[in-house]
């Protein structure tokens, strides 16, 4: 078998089955995905900054809500219905994190730090108090924030209520999205200006105001408040501060800035990443904004319902001109986006309207105009015919510049611009047993073949619709599944279509009607899930989406399924259409039922039948309650069975024994690689070793010390560097000024692997090794899957500097490095969490070589297969224990270190992987505690050390 071949189809177990797109299981009839709605509207609120910034409260007409400025997390909330008062009152304290909120059953102290729930004081102690209210603060001297109002019917994107920190560095505001939904925002504010894409608190998350499928450059845009665009091509994501417009050709685009409350709207136009101001000021933001194919003229409009509408508008070199039809209007006013459907041909090259060219009012008469772009020259003008069957609902013009869909709620008619022609399309068929023109056709798509209709039906008017492909010429279709509330819809014009349902997600779907993913824009972060279960994401996206089981009560946070169904690079392989699978057997409740179950399965759980029923027996009874606590399980159960006393019981009893059979195998297997078995014998020409270690946590007194950190990683890299298996080494730690304590911030540790990436040859050996605090943040009831190395605070990076790396970004980081042998060692609490991931992100590195391989060997190409690659991963506990340590030593460190040494003829990756996964013990004040690390060998056997 050739080697390319090998690589893929070894790599199912690595990945996921790698089967076409509509072979793949398929969990999205059960598996719904659901963005947290976590705030009522603050059209009416007031906000406060603690004394150091750290935290932010803001409190509305019902709720009052604490979040963390460095996350956006939200830390505590209160509601008066709880309360039973009109309205709450809250303040902070002088001692970091620490606040005060009034009830109708005393004051609550609250300390964010410690972790504690709040304590309600004696009314002896509240009367002593001062609290103040965050709306009507005429019994206070020192009002809760500033109480701001804006008119937001005129200010679509302009901030309704504003709030700056007293360093002036940082700026809560509340926005109105552009479909009247009020959004909560932080920024970091420079110079007195905001700077960045905003991070989005909570509010009601309606901020898309549509899509545009570019067809000759593979992007989905989505815009609102903020721009998103999705690569298919490159498989990359960019977000864009402001509500941008591109042009066909991509190179140009255009955005309207606020200039400041009540003074207009400046256009911009950026080329080249270069932006200039074009001259040109709105007075309002437009409603429709579209370009030429190389950004030459900007046309768009504004909304109907306000005094400055007045139908297209041009501006090109800064200069505003309107187009013939502006000065018509129709029974509901001025002749609007809405009245007119403007619509731009995909390629750029001409402009379409409808225009109402008669003086009565009661009795329209609608003509089709045609510009040709960019010159605005009028190509062509049809009257529309005016009947039952409207078609001046909605239109798109293909392509060619040349061929117009026009649309009614049940009927279509096309037309020829270069002959005027006209001529009706017929649809003798029936729509899931309704007559087709019973079914309201919200929208379409005429596509670049000329007879492909794509349309956005609404059955009956309730919501439920569904996308159509029509073919006019043979006269047949096929649809998709049922959405509900579909607000946009757009094609790339060759039969792909991206759906935006009010849900604020993105469906984009295959020319065959599949959906191929589901996009998620949330500010700058982002989100992309298969119809298979799986999702890649940006670490704050994760806390925005739970995901639903059909017939379970409560959705289940992303974070806590992020190592079974995390996917790093997923976009890319949905891209390329390589779907993974759940594993045969395994049903998606397993993962609900015990989040982190591959880690769980790696320790010691073990599958069986029980009484009948599938389920989890856990041999180890400190793991058990440390899971019970965690995940706090129904189906948890104690008793005195020998095999099997502390066991979880799954939900899906199906078929138990299969079920039992594939956790099995499931704990069975392992990364599976064409390398497996192989031995890399030839020395690396060069070793490079980063050692990070916090021990000491001086900028921030929410965490501990460990004062065994740092020691600990001096000790393993020197004792590597003393035998290492190379010619030579570098210490990159040392290189980029000492990763310990206070020096070792986020941006300082990231900068830093990306050098040593940079240099790394294939041939080299890789080895990092992380020490210090770690976890899954997970606050309250809300329990998390993905892991966080909390690093140094950094003072340079202001308020709003993160102070951790996710389990994402070091999968990221692992996916990018070139050298073909590498160990990665997490010594923190909880870091057995980083396992799935990490092992995921060497299955996604290693299946992009073998489609490097593939795509090569059917290019004729006669270069070989990849070489051999192995991977060595080490957690010093499993992802539901604390790791080990003492004043006296770190147990984790000092056993790597000591195995490094001891076997003979030198230091294997799978010997290593079998020592470093065995229970380790310390004793504490006495008393023994234990603990079970996690180790696993990937790939080829290769030296760590030579002897």
């Amino acid at each position: 078998m050739p080697i390319f071949w090998r690589v893929v189809v070894a790599l199912v177990s690595a990945v996921g089955t790698v089967v076409p797109p509509l072979l793949s299981q398929n969990v999205s009839e059960k598996l719904q995905l659901v963005l947290k709605q976590p705030l009522p509207s603050f059209v009416q609120a007031a906000a406060t900054f603690s004394p150091d910034e750290r935290y932010v409260m803001i409190g509305g007409l019902s709720d009052l809500v604490v979040y963390d400025v460095l996350s956006g997390i939200e830390m505590r909330r209160f509601s008066t219905a709880d309360t039973q008062l009109p309205f709450l009152q809250a303040a902070f304290g002088s001692s970091p994190g620490t606040f005060d909120v009034a009830t109708n059953n005393g004051v609550l102290q609250c300390d964010l730090p410690s972790g504690n729930p709040c304590t309600v004081l004696p009314t002896a102690e509240a009367s002593k108090l001062t609290v103040k209210s965050p709306i009507d603060d005429s019994t206070s001297t020192q009002p809760f924030g500033t109480l701001t109002h804006s008119d937001p019917n005129t200010l679509r994107t302009q901030p309704i209520n504003t709030w700056l920190s007293p360093s002036g560095k940082v700026q809560l505001f509340t926005r109105m999205s552009t479909t009247g939904q009020i959004v909560l925002c932080l920024t970091a504010v420079s110079q007195g200006k905001p700077i960045g894409v905003p991070l989005i608190l909570g509010g009601n998350i309606d901020p898309l105001a549509g899509i545009n499928f570019y067809q000759g450059l593979g992007v989905l845009e989505a815009h609102g408040l903020w721009t998103h665009y999705w690569n298919f091509r490159t498989a990359s994501t960019v977000t864009y501060p402001e509500d941008s417009t591109y042009s066909a050709s991509g190179a140009v685009s255009y955005t309207f800035v606020s200039t400041g409350a009540g003074s207009g709207y400046k256009l911009y136009r950026q080329e080249n990443e270069i932006a200039k101001e074009t001259g040109f000021v709105a007075d309002i933001l437009p409603s429709w904004v579209g370009t030429s194919a190389k950004g030459e003229v900007l046309i768009f409009t504004y909304p109907s319902d306000t005094p400055a509408a007045s139908g297209l508008h041009a501006v090109r070199d800064g200069k505003e001109s309107r187009l013939d039809c502006s000065s018509t209007y129709t029974s509901q006013g001025s002749l609007s986006a809405r009245a007119m459907h403007p619509s731009i041909d995909p390629s750029g090259q001409a402009l379409i309207a409808f225009c109402n060219t008669s003086a009565n009012l009661s009795h329209p008469v609608w003509k089709l105009i045609a510009w040709s772009l960019p010159d605005l020259k009028e190509k062509q003008s049809l009257t529309v015919e005016t009947s039952t069957r409207d078609f001046a609902q909605w239109a798109s013009i293909a392509p060619d510049g040349n061929t117009v869909a026009l649309g009614s709620k049940g009927a279509v008619r096309i037309a020829d611009l270069t002959s005027g022609s006209f001529h009706d399309v017929s649809f003798p068929f029936l729509f899931d047993g309704l007559l087709f023109n019973g079914t309201k056709v919200v929208t379409g798509e005429i596509q670049e073949d000329g007879k492909t209709l794509v349309l956005v039906t609404d059955r009956n008017s309730h919501g439920i619709g569904n996308v159509i492909w029509f073919d006019t010429a043979q006269q047949n279709y096929h649809r998709s599944t049922d959405f509900t509330n579909i607000r946009a819809m757009s094609t790339d014009g060759k039969g792909a279509v991206g759906v935006l349902t009010e849900d604020n997600i993105i469906h984009v779907l295959n020319p065959d009607g599949k959906r191929v993913e589901r996009l998620i824009s949330i500010g700058n972060d982002w989100m992309v899930f298969s119809d298979t279960g799986f999702f890649d994401a940006t670490p704050n996206a994760l806390k925005w989406v739970s995901l639903s089981l059909q017939g379970n009560a409560l959705p289940v946070p992303a974070e806590s399924l992020f190592n079974e169904l995390y996917r790093p690079g997923l976009f890319r392989q949905l891209t390329y259409g390589q779907v993974p699978s759940l594993p045969n057997g395994i049903d998606i409740s397993v993962y609900f039922d015990a989040p982190g179950i591959r880690a769980l399965l790696q320790g010691r759980v073990t599958p069986r039948l029980k009484d009948g029923k599938a389920a989890l027996c856990f041999g180890d009874t400190d793991l058990f309650q440390a899971f019970e606590r965690q995940y706090g399980t129904s189906n948890a159960i104690s008793d005195a069975d020998a095999q099997c006393g502390k066991r979880i019981v799954l939900s899906n009893q199906d078929d138990p024994a299969t079920t039992v059979n594939a956790l099995q195998n499931l704990k069975a297997a392992r990364l599976t690689t064409p390398w497996d078995g192989e031995h890399i014998t030839q020395h690396p020409a060069h070793v490079h070793l980063l050692g990070v270690a916090i021990s000491h946590y001086s900028n921030n007194a929410d965490l501990g010390d460990i004062p065994t950190a740092v020691h600990g990683v001096k000790d393993l890299q020197q004792a590597i560097a003393s035998t290492y298996a190379a010619d030579q080494i570098t210490l990159w730690g040392d290189k980029c000024n000492g990763l310990y304590d206070d020096n070792a911030t986020k941006a300082r540790i990231l900068k830093c692997m990306d050098d040593m990436t940079a240099e790394m040859k294939p041939d080299d050996l890789a080895i990092i090794v992380f020490a210090g605090h770690g976890g899954n943040g997970s606050e309250g009831a809300m329990v998390s899957d993905l892991f966080s190395f909390y690093t140094a605070r950094d003072p340079q990076a202001g308020v709003l500097g993160e102070n951790s790396i996710s389990a994402i970004e070091f999968a990221d980081r692992l996916r990018k490095i070139t050298a073909r042998r590498v160990v990665f060692v997490m010594d923190a609490c909880e870091s057995g969490l980083t396992m799935a991931p990490l092992a995921n992100a060497v299955g996604v590195k290693m299946q992009a070589a073998a489609l490097q391989a593939l795509a090569s060997q059917k290019s004729g190409s006669s270069i070989p297969g990849p070489a051999a690659e192995g991977v060595l991963l080490m957690a010093a506990s499993s992802g539901v224990e604390d790791a080990l340590t003492s004043p006296d030593g770190n147990p984790f460190l000092k056993k790597l270190k000591d195995s490094l040494k001891s076997q003979p003829g030198g230091a294997r990756s799978y010997s290593l992987a079998t020592d470093m996964a065995l229970p380790l013990s310390l004793l504490v004040n006495g008393t023994p505690e234990q603990n079970t690390p996690l180790a696993l060998a990937i790939g080829a056997d290769f030296s760590v050390l030579n002897q």
